[in-house]
C-alpha cells in the first residue's frame, strides 16, 4: 500500500491505514500540521488481527510457488 499524501500540504508522507492505527495522532514532517484520527478500538483490533492472520498464512506458504513461474 503506497499511502496518501498529507491532507494539508499534499507532500508525500506515505500515510497508510496501518500507520494511522499505530499512530492515531501524528504530525506532518513537512508542514507540521497535527493529524488526529478518530480511534475505533473495535475496528483497530480487527485490523490488527487480520494483519496477524495474513502473516501467519504467508509463513505457512513460504517457498510455495503457484502456476508456471520461471
Amino acid at each position: 500500500m503506497a499511502g496518501v499524501p498529507c491532507p494539508s500540504c499534499k507532500n508525500p508522507i506515505s500515510l497508510t491505514l496501518g500507520f494511522i492505527i499505530e499512530n492515531p495522532t501524528s504530525q506532518c514532517p513537512h508542514c507540521g500540521v497535527v493529524m488526529k484520527f478518530k480511534e475505533d478500538k473495535e475496528l483497530f483490533d480487527e485490523y490488527r488481527q487480520v494483519m496477524k492472520d495474513i502473516e501467519y498464512i504467508k509463513k505457512q506458504h513460504k517457498g510455495v510457488t503457484f502456476g508456471n513461474q520461471k
